[in-house]
């Protein structure tokens, strides 16, 4: 059994913001599970103290069997970062509801799928939850249903941080803002398949013309989340929110209020 160091549960650990998070933990003697869906990026890790395991957050069998080789192995956990998740962008009335189920089964129900059956291993070390936001959530912009997706978590984070306050235990949310990850490929092909048939083509191309250029730009270092992360974890009361690398824009229209924030967007855009 590995008692000594203590042992993090990361999840979408084979690539992005999981993976930084998870090498800069294991750098600083945390000993991590790292587990993803996708088993040949599972492959590139040759560092010490990082286990990998293949699991996929939307099938509860997948992420019972990995419960059962976590708890043969490793004598509790002492945190949980939900970090699994995809990308998607469309209009809420085009993309139709396969799609933003599996949005929302990977984003929002993995967390919770992955917390309730790994929980009993959390509250034997009366360890913490970290889950991976972004700064989407608190805009929430027309035609993010990422954003929205990330909405969805954080108001089962605050839910689930008070219960485990009970509990003598604590819930964070990290709100990401842009990182040099592969995420910012996925994000600029959504935004550069505008559909010829969408209602909304207009908005869309305009979306695409000043969405990619920022996206294209963006060049912050994944391990500024990493860090923050090695935060919620480590200090004797952590915070319930770490904003990290918020874009002056996002941060400009989450305090204004929203009925004003709304006419500039939809002005903007139409």
């Amino acid at each position: 059994m590995v008692k000594k160091k203590k042992v993090v549960l990361i999840t979408g650990a084979g690539s992005g913001l999981g993976k930084a998070i998870a090498e800069y933990l294991a750098s600083m003697d945390f000993h991590i599970i790292g587990v993803d869906v996708n088993s040949e990026l599972l492959n590139g890790y040759e560092k010490n103290n990082i286990t990998t395991s293949i699991m996929d957050v939307t099938n509860e069998e997948s992420i019972h069997k990995t419960f059962i080789r976590v708890s043969d192995s490793f004598n509790g956990l002492d945190a949980i970062v939900n970090n699994a998740g995809i990308f998607d962008q469309v209009p809420m009335i085009e993309g139709g509801t396969r799609r933003y189920e599996k949005l929302l089964q990977v984003n929002v129900l993995g967390a919770y799928r992955v917390t309730n059956i790994f929980f009993p291993l959390l509250y034997k070390n009366k360890g913490r939850i970290i889950n991976i936001s972004s700064e989407t959530a608190k805009t929430l912009l027309p035609f993010q249903t990422y954003g929205s997706s990330k909405y969805m978590m954080e108001a089962w984070s605050n839910t689930l941080r008070m219960e485990l306050r009970l509990l003598g235990m604590y819930v964070s949310l990290i709100r990401a803002g842009g990182h040099k990850t592969p995420l910012m490929k996925k994000t600029l092909d959504v935004l550069n398949n505008v559909p010829e048939d969408s209602i909304f083509r207009k908005a869309l191309l305009k979306i695409k013309e000043t969405g990619s250029k920022k996206v294209i730009a963006v060049n912050k270092d994944p391990r500024d989340v990493a860090k923050a992360v090695l935060k919620a974890i480590s200090e004797k009361k952590p915070k319930r929110i770490y904003s990290v690398n918020e874009s002056p824009l996002y941060k400009f229209l989450s305090i204004i209020p929203r009925r004003i924030k709304e006419s500039l967007v939809i002005g903007a855009l139409k």
